[in-house]
């Protein structure tokens, strides 16, 4: 197994040319400083046996499509930023910790069985998902519709919609998809979906 480790310092960008993460690599971004970054500038694949890990404080840039193969592992404990789709075929829902913004300047899709801790969505055009998803901690939607199409929102019940919601940046029930949220029988509390349609839209 190959181990590659990414150091990041202070501010310094970064271009990686990867077109895909090759049998048995285990790329690790590490974050030397405070403000720390790289980008991702082609079509990232990961491949079976192979890991990308994103270490806490550290934001990683995807410019284009991220797909996970079969067997493939992301685990992003950092902040990992896409700007085109994001398919996953791995085989574990599980892709860490960390951030994931969805900032791509036309529509983007997310596809695969995907469980977020941290899901922002930050992109006008929209952001649609292909099967079911699952946020644990934080659902913040900040530009741009989330688009059910035939599949469900999962909402944990430590899960926070945060965000200015509003006909231009909600979870939008635009076709038989479902936004979904645990309540727990404690008695206290309260909990706003930020769910509509796209009627008038």
């Amino acid at each position: 197994t190959e181990i590659y480790t990414l150091s990041l310092h202070d501010a310094l960008p970064i271009c990686l040319q990867f077109k895909r993460l090759n049998l048995g690599v285990t790329l690790t971004a590490l974050c030397l400083g405070l403000s720390c970054f790289g980008v991702l500038d082609a079509q990232t694949r990961i491949t079976n046996s192979t890991t990308m890990k994103v270490n806490p404080g550290t934001v990683i840039t995807n410019q284009q499509d991220m797909l996970l193969s079969n067997g493939g592992v992301l685990n992003n404990q950092g902040t990992m930023v896409i700007n085109g789709n994001l398919q996953n075929n791995s085989g574990s829902a599980n892709l860490g910790t960390g951030t994931f913004v969805f900032s791509g300047s036309a529509a983007q899709t997310i596809s695969g069985q995907n469980t977020f801790r941290h899901l922002k969505i930050n992109n006008a055009a929209g952001v649609g998902i292909v099967n079911d998803i699952e946020v644990i901690d934080t659902l913040e939607l900040t530009a741009g519709l989330l688009k059910l199409r035939n599949a469900n929102l999962k909402m944990d019940s430590t899960c926070k919609a945060v965000g200015t919601f509003s006909g231009t940046a909600m979870v939008a029930a635009d076709t038989s998809g479902q936004l979904r949220k645990i309540i727990q029988n404690t008695g206290v509390g309260s909990f706003l979906f930020p769910v509509g349609d796209t009627v008038g839209n």
